[in-house]
């Protein structure tokens, strides 16, 4: 017979399996409790935390939160893994992990933070593990889908990875306003920053992607693009947050010092290039106030560091299932202790949009010091 963890996950039964007891009743024996996370499946944990973080957006949305349109900053964060297991010179990959820019694998998920400008606060609602880079398109329909039902969104924020045709036709089919980075491929685009090297450091033109007209996934958007100054700091993430597309380095080239207004003959650094469903106008003002809005959405990685350094249980094992369920827990940590301070400041009558008044690493600690039963 067949044991349900040797299945394919699509066809295991998703009943939870929990510790077994050891010896006196309540106990649970460390093996049993790695025995259970083991268990159980990444979809099934899946399912499990979607209905932990409906149940947040609930409590949030009847405190006042996203009565107004949000902003929404779709991004992901690899876990790099170094394979332990070598055969004819090739690592042994476990389930789960894909390809990096850098040449690494890593496990993958795709994350959707919501900030609300009325709290200044961000959650982040729903997360998807990408096991395949093919699964991007379907990782921004769930994510996006899944927090429509809570709230309307003003406009979308996003690196490089998530600038394509299907997903970017998707905005425009849903009416969703988009602004992202886009690579700098293809002889039009580095013609035209070409062209304006010397003269100007910004620029904004109509554009096709997938030009031909009988591409099933053509799309008109807007390109603005922005030269910076050689030799820019270039802001990245701490060592273990490894962004999805290097999105995080290139946006930190764009500090808000940057749009000041200086000469011309200043900016002999490299040009960033985006896409934009607004239209806006070929001058520098319109084009340095619309990447002023993208780059202020970056704040959000300050949240992650949070998530990953006081949320985030460290573990070193191979298991996908467990990988999915430590950031899952992560992330839901991280929306109690947002939740948790905005009804401590209504109770108390405080700012709501003020700093935050219970610190993360307090927070955790009470949270690990309850007794469940």
């Amino acid at each position: 017979m067949i044991e349900d963890r040797d299945r394919p996950e699509e066809q295991r039964e998703y009943e939870h399996i929990y510790p077994h007891l050891d010896n006196e009743p309540g106990d649970i024996s460390i093996k049993g409790f790695f025995e259970a996370f083991d268990a159980n499946s990444a979809t099934g944990y899946m399912k499990d935390f979607e209905q932990i973080f409906r149940n947040f957006l609930k409590r949030a949305k009847r405190n006042g939160m996203f009565a107004r349109p949000v902003d929404v900053i779709i991004d992901g964060t690899d876990f790099v893994f170094h394979p332990k297991n070598w055969e004819d010179g090739k690592p042994q990959l476990p389930e789960g992990t894909v390809g990096t820019k850098g040449g690494e694998q890593a496990y993958k998920f795709i994350t959707i933070s919501v900030y609300d400008r009325q709290h200044n606060k961000t959650m982040k609602p729903v997360v998807f593990p990408m096991r395949k880079r093919s699964l991007r398109y379907a990782a921004v329909h769930y994510l996006v889908e899944f927090i429509r039902d809570f709230m309307s969104v003003r406009e979308v924020f996003a690196d490089s990875a998530f600038a394509s045709g299907p997903i970017l036709n998707y905005f425009e089919k849903e009416g969703i306003d988009y602004t992202c980075r886009f690579r700098m491929s293809g002889s039009k685009i580095k013609t035209w920053t070409k062209g304006l090297s010397g003269q100007r450091i910004t620029g904004a033109r109509d554009y096709t992607i997938n030009q031909s007209k009988s591409h099933p996934h053509r799309h008109e958007t807007r390109l603005i693009a922005r030269r910076v100054k050689r030799g820019k700091t270039n802001l990245s993430l701490p060592e273990s947050q490894t962004p999805l597309e290097d999105f995080v380095s290139d946006s930190g080239q764009l500090e808000l010092e940057d749009f000041e207004d200086h000469d011309v003959d200043d900016y002999d650094g490299p040009w960033f290039v985006y896409v934009t469903s607004h239209d806006v106008p070929n001058e520098r003002e319109s084009v340095q106030k619309k990447l002023k809005d993208y780059a202020k959405r970056w704040n959000v990685e300050t949240d992650y560091r949070v998530v990953k350094q006081n949320f985030m249980p460290f573990t070193n094992t191979d298991k996908y299932a467990i990988r999915v369920l430590f950031w899952l827990w992560a992330v839901a940590l991280y929306n109690a202790w947002v939740l948790v301070d905005m009804l401590i400041k209504i109770w108390r009558g405080w700012d709501l949009s003020g700093d935050y008044r219970i610190r993360s690493k307090p927070f955790r600690r009470e949270i690990t010091a309850v007794d469940y039963g």
